[in-house]
């Protein structure tokens, strides 16, 4: 609810240990699993060093912008791709209302090869994950069934077809779990989307140029 108020343009409320205990549902709930991971540490002095510690103020505001992005950069890197993570993309980027149990099992079977195609750090629940179907016992129905309990989706069946739709007051918090799998994804959308934009063909200097244009042109979203 928090990050739902904050996203609507609400200040964001300071936290604190005594708002957790009072809050004793919350102690008792059970969220998942929590992944903990790290990268390389990045020194202070050698990145100053690199650049020049004398440089004037603009170029220390630049420091400090460099400096940020190579944080995020990291923890981009760092980030353990899960089953929440991979199934709110398929979820949102359907087009029509509702989507069938076979849809969400073949999208989510792509994306998960992506991830694994890309070197990103994946979750043992998901990497072990026998089955992409959401109707199967496994990490991503235990998955969808959070999103159902927790109001983000709803499921129908109709002509023997499980179908999920996302409840559209409810998007914007999909795009928490959603933005966990970005930094897999960004890229490669980006250069399909000028590709699809050039009429799926295009000689690589023109595909390079329009696909820099578009990552210039979000670079702030992602």
């Amino acid at each position: 609810k928090a990050y739902e108020r904050e996203l609507a343009g609400g200040e964001k409320q300071k936290e604190s240990v005594r708002g957790l205990l009072s809050a004793p549902k919350v102690l008792a709930e059970r969220y998942g699993r929590i992944y903990i991971s790290f990268e390389r540490p990045i020194s202070l002095k050698e990145f100053l060093a690199g650049r020049g510690e004398d440089s004037p103020d603009s170029d220390k505001r630049k420091m400090v912008a460099t400096l940020a992005h190579r944080i995020i950069y990291d923890i981009s890197r760092a980030s353990v791709v899960t089953p929440s993570a991979v199934l709110a993309p398929v979820l949102l980027g359907h087009r029509q209302r509702g989507l069938s149990s076979k849809v969400v099992t073949e999208r989510v079977q792509f994306i998960r090869k992506v991830a694994k195609d890309s070197g990103a750090r994946i979750s043992e629940v998901l990497s072990d994950a026998a089955s992409s179907d959401p109707t199967q016992p496994g990490s991503i129905q235990d998955a969808m069934e959070r999103f159902e309990k927790d109001g983000l989706v709803s499921k129908q069946t109709a002509g023997g077809e499980t179908v999920y739709r996302v409840i559209d007051e409810k998007r914007p918090l999909m795009v928490f779990y959603k933005n966990n799998l970005m930094h897999v994804l960004a890229a490669r959308s980006i250069v399909a989307m000028a590709l699809v934009s050039m009429k799926g063909e295009a000689v690589l200097d023109k595909l390079r140029e329009r696909a820099k244009f578009l990552s210039r042109l979000l670079k702030l979203e992602f």
